[in-house]
């Protein structure tokens, strides 16, 4: 990824403070556009925004419409600040 481009959570908290939103309010709006019983919670938007976890077509395109941003395609799973725990060893260290 280049160093000055903006990661998807970065494009998603620039565009949210732009609005003025708070995570519960984006997540509220989010939540008036969702066509079935799924809610989006706050805890959600945070993850969004940290790049732990990246949305499902369906919540994107919604939050893209909500933000008036375009998110363009998920990151690699080596683009992203999560860890993963992969071998025995690691998880004992745990």
């Amino acid at each position: 990824m280049n160093r000055y481009e903006q990661t998807p959570g970065e494009k998603m908290r620039s565009a949210r403070l732009r609005l003025g939103l708070t995570q519960q309010q984006l997540a509220e709006r989010i939540n008036d556009e969702l066509t079935h019983t799924e809610i989006i919670e706050r805890s959600v938007i945070s993850r969004w925004e940290k790049d732990k976890n990246f949305p499902s077509n369906s919540r994107r395109a919604i939050l893209e419409k909500v933000l008036g941003i375009s998110l363009g395609n998920p990151p690699l799973r080596r683009d992203t600040f999560s860890t993963y725990v992969t071998t025995r060893q690691e998880i004992s260290e745990c």
